[in-house]
């Protein structure tokens, strides 16, 4: 786990920008994706019953939804990019060159690799149901929408993580700026 602790934490400034080109062309709708529905993407995700996610296949037709699957193929890789940008940037901004000993240190380093894993397994199943023709289940939409959920709690837990070290990091540096002065 050292290894791969010191190698995220040194390699964030790499993984980041690649994570973050893989959002803009996914928001952008590079791959055909309904980038301008995000509402609807997330509509989609978060639906928890067959009627609900069945309204927004409606509405996106199925061009729309070819477009949706179509924009897995930048979803997947996307996943692996945040998961290690995400995990290098705890790393980076929580803890020394070593291994951490807090255990909540180390589940806030492995929190982006449970996303990213929630979020496959998000996709795959989106792939699974929406595959022509459409057959939306109950357990499928419900097993999707339980992955997307607990993702997007661990995107906003660690949101606040970085939050907060960026914080600390800048208390720090106003401690040390007003202690020097005479």
């Amino acid at each position: 786990m050292q290894a791969i602790w010191a190698s995220l934490r040194r390699w964030w400034w790499l993984t980041t920008p690649i994570a973050l080109c893989l959002f803009a062309a996914l928001l952008g709708g590079a791959t055909g994706g309904p980038a301008a529905g995000m509402s609807d993407v997330l509509d989609f995700q978060l639906a928890f019953s067959v009627e609900r996610a069945h309204v927004v296949v409606e509405r996106w037709g199925s061009e729309g939804v070819a477009a949706y699957r179509g924009s897995m193929a930048l979803d997947y890789p996307y996943a692996l990019a945040y998961g290690a940008a995400l995990s290098g940037l705890v790393a980076r901004a929580w803890g020394g060159p070593r291994w951490p000993e807090s255990a909540a240190l180390r589940a806030l380093f492995f929190a982006p690799w449970l996303a990213a894993l929630l979020d496959m397994v998000e996709n795959g199943v989106h792939l699974w149901v929406l595959q022509p023709p459409v057959q939306l289940t109950p357990t499928a939409v419900v097993l999707a929408s339980t992955a997307a959920a607990l993702k997007w709690a661990l995107a906003a837990l660690l949101l606040l993580a970085l939050l907060a070290a960026g914080l600390r990091f800048c208390n720090t540096r106003w401690r040390s700026h007003t202690e020097s002065r005479p």
